[in-house]
């Protein structure tokens, strides 16, 4: 069930503007999850042992997407860019090389 909000959300991200960074979240948690898994099997660890903490790897994923879903990422302005220096055609001239 919570696969499905942590989708859901992510597509509501996605469409709101952030693009691949919508996918971060996921990727973070499921990441984490599975080296927990790993480490977690290799000590002789169950999985009982792993539910809490994999438990709120989810969650912070599931806020860090609401929170996306709330906000739209900042904007570029294109009008705010870096400007050229005065004598920029001088520069690129390869006649002044």
């Amino acid at each position: 069930m919570l696969l499905i909000l942590e989708i859901a959300l992510t597509v509501a991200a996605w469409r709101k503007g952030w693009g691949l960074r919508a996918l971060l979240p996921l990727a973070f948690a499921f990441g984490l999850a599975f080296i927990m898994g790993v480490v977690g099997g290799a000590s002789g660890g169950s999985v009982s042992d792993l539910t809490v903490p994999c438990f709120l790897c989810d969650l912070g994923a599931v806020i860090a997407l609401i929170v996306m879903t709330r906000r739209a990422p900042a904007a570029e302005d294109p009008h705010h860019s870096t400007p050229l220096p005065a004598d920029h055609h001088q520069i690129d001239s390869p006649t002044n090389a």
